[in-house]
């Protein structure tokens, strides 16, 4: 039962969407006012003596709850906590305190927006840098609960969802998000479009199957985790850019260079473009270390001053190249 919100000549009212309509409450109700036991039974009275019907598609829908009285948002879930701490050298081993007291901060009740509404992006910012949330509305008031007991008191999520590991890949814990009945894909950290990723975990041949199986869910829009929503070509790009970088490391190991003279001398073509493209220096490092595991170890350190000199040298190449003197007929002049 999927409750909404929407907009009406009389303000706002409530309803449940059966297919393409929605049945609505009786005027002055909110969904806010019915979290609790009642929930369910005031829908199941919409549904068979329902106070109005409308389309789905001749109103404008609402956040199902305008303005909850409080947007609790934790930190993280735990798999991605413990690979991000693996990421940093640690053992990826949580204190007990995290499993005692989860930690939250407080969001602002007065920034939620409609489903279709336009976000405001913040003054001097190039594009959006998204990051997936999944909410569970909390219906009835507890404290120091089991997780069963806390499942009693969710009312309810936003949406059917199918979350899906393709991991590892980024790092060790990759999961999307499907939205089928939307044809929305949340690729989080699989997905860097115009920005190059990065292989923190791999190996790379799992990011590439990664790709292939986002690109079988058939969504219409893709969400990525950096960069501008896309739909499956931007999928395709993150993929041949990957079966690139296997190519050029592959030869490269090949012609008996290391992994410093390969990531320096790699040809990036139609990828130099991106953002962020020192990052190849760590896509070969793992490409090598995929090769012959018994590479040399770097830290984390050691990686970021190798990317640090890979792009300070590409600056220099293109002021180099921008001060160059050209030949013209009746002279020279610079470029």
């Amino acid at each position: 039962m999927r409750f909404v919100t929407y907009a009406s000549a009389d303000g706002d009212r409530t309803g449940v969407l059966n297919g393409e309509l929605i049945h609505a409450l009786p005027e002055g109700t909110s969904l806010l006012g019915l979290l609790g036991p009642a929930l369910r039974q005031a829908g199941e009275r919409a549904l068979t003596e329902p106070a109005d019907v409308v389309a789905l598609t001749d109103v404008t829908l609402k956040p199902p709850i305008p303005r909850p009285p409080s947007i609790r948002d934790c930190l993280c879930f735990l798999d991605h906590l413990r690979a991000c701490r693996k990421a940093v050298g640690d053992t990826g081993e949580l204190e007990p305190v995290w499993y005692e007291i989860p930690a939250f901060y407080f969001a602002n009740p007065a920034t939620v927006i409609g489903p279709y509404d336009d976000v405001p992006i913040s003054p001097g910012s190039a594009w959006f840098d998204f990051e997936l949330e999944i909410a569970a509305v909390i219906g009835t008031a507890g404290r120091d609960l089991t997780p069963e007991q806390a499942e009693g008191h969710i009312a309810g999520y936003g949406r059917e969802v199918h979350l899906i590991d393709l991991g590892p890949a980024h790092t060790e814990a990759d999961t999307v998000v499907h939205v089928p009945d939307a044809g929305v894909l949340f690729a989080g950290d699989l997905l860097f479009i115009g920005c190059t990723p990065i292989v923190w975990s791999g190996p790379i041949a799992n990011w590439i199957a990664a790709c292939d199986a986002m690109i079988g869910l058939g969504a219409s829009t893709v969400v990525p985790g950096h960069g501008p929503v896309t739909d499956a070509d931007g999928i395709r790009a993150v993929r041949d850019y990957f079966r690139h970088i296997v190519e050029q490391a592959d030869a490269a190991y090949a012609k008996g260079l290391d992994f410093q003279e390969a990531a320096f001398g790699a040809d990036l073509a139609e990828y130099a473009g991106w953002l962020d493209a020192e990052r190849v220096v760590v896509n070969i490092y793992r490409r090598y270390r995929e090769i012959r595991p018994d590479q040399p170890v770097l830290d984390r350190f050691a990686l970021f001053a190798l990317m640090a000199e890979w792009d300070s040298r590409r600056q220099s190449s293109a002021s180099r190249s921008a001060g160059r003197v050209v030949s013209r007929g009746d002279g020279v002049e610079p470029s």
